[in-house]
């Protein structure tokens, strides 16, 4: 079954197929990765009970989403071209696939997202729509850091992200130049974080639509 994002740009259009099928066995499905209760991941120590009803209705989220990070089904992507209907399915990954976002300069590039739990996988990812030079975009290095919420630069040619260093700690908009793969951090203060981000086309101011206590 196809499902999910559809997303059109110039003559293509994408959307995933959250049920991809390895009929040439290409594509080995990677250990389940067990999965520790939230609570414990996100608030060591604590009870239900001492948390305050956002951070209860964190956990739950997060215990929610948990199982698309740590036990991820084969998805793929769907090209379909405009001109002639013709479709190619390429990308195939273990991964809840997210966030489809059509590079504005290149339409060849996709950027999207690997959904579910953001501390316990690597989010951000590029392909190619004919299923090459699939790049990961950030690598987490510390246990609790999270990034997402990817967009394109206006010119496509950086990658921005929410970045927290660990989770709820520090923030930053962070980026990466596609030529150069050189990392661009900005720190940003608690209470200018925001939930989602965008950028000016010279990429020198950020807005974001504000966060909330959970």
């Amino acid at each position: 079954m196809v499902g999910g994002w559809w997303l059109v740009v110039g003559n293509l259009s994408v959307v995933k197929n959250g049920k991809a099928v390895d009929a040439e066995g290409k594509h080995p499905k990677p250990p389940v990765r067990p999965i520790v209760p939230q609570l414990q991941r996100m608030f060591p120590g604590k009870r239900m009970e001492d948390l305050t009803p956002d951070q209860q209705y964190s956990v739950k989220k997060e215990d929610g989403l948990a199982p698309r990070a740590l036990n991820p089904s084969l998805q793929s992507f769907v090209f379909t071209s405009l001109k002639n209907g013709e479709a190619r399915e390429t990308g195939f990954q273990y991964g809840d696939l997210n966030h489809l976002q059509f590079n504005p300069t290149d339409p060849n590039l996709l950027l999207y997202c690997h959904e579910g739990t953001w501390h316990e996988l690597d989010r951000t990812w590029t392909i190619r729509t004919d299923g090459s030079q699939k790049q990961l975009m950030h690598r987490r290095t510390m246990d609790m850091e999270i990034n997402g919420h990817e967009w394109w630069s206006w010119d496509g040619k950086t990658v921005w992200f929410d970045l927290q260093t660990p989770r709820s700690q520090v923030f930053w908009i962070a980026g990466v130049e596609m030529a150069t793969g050189r990392k661009i951090r900005y720190h940003v203060e608690r209470d200018w974080w925001g939930v989602h981000f965008n950028s000016s086309r010279d990429n020198t101011l950020f807005a974001s639509d504000g966060g909330d206590p959970s």
